[in-house]
């Protein structure tokens, strides 16, 4: 039923190249950025997230760092426990936390980041 009023307010939004690699959890493969319109933000909405088959994909190929850039990192359970049902070595962690936000805390992030490869 949102459909309608969705498009009519992305309207406005131009996609345009990512600068950042972007894979979609929604559609399973790398986008260029160009294609996310209010159309794609719809289909995020309306569509299955695969976030589980997402992260074993990208860190089958080769990819072993994974931020979750949130204001609490909810996924990052997630994200940490398909790393280790995939067998490969890679890190997951977060950006911010509840009560726990700010410079200090994304730099201890980071700090993390670093430590661990």
């Amino acid at each position: 039923s949102i459909q309608d009023e969705l498009a009519r307010l992305l309207a406005p939004v131009t996609p345009r190249e990512a600068q950042v690699a972007w894979y979609s959890t929604v559609r399973r493969e790398w986008l260029s950025g160009s294609e996310v319109d209010g159309a794609y933000w719809y289909e995020n909405l309306r569509q299955t997230v695969w976030f589980a088959s997402a992260v074993s994909a990208l860190a089958e190929s080769g990819h072993r760092f994974f931020v979750e850039a949130s204001a609490h990192p909810v996924l990052q359970i997630g994200t940490r426990e398909t790393l280790e049902e995939s067998g490969g070595e890679a890190v997951s962690v977060g950006t911010l936390r509840r009560d726990d936000g700010g410079l200090r805390r994304l730099w201890a992030s980071a700090a993390e980041l670093w430590v661990r490869g």
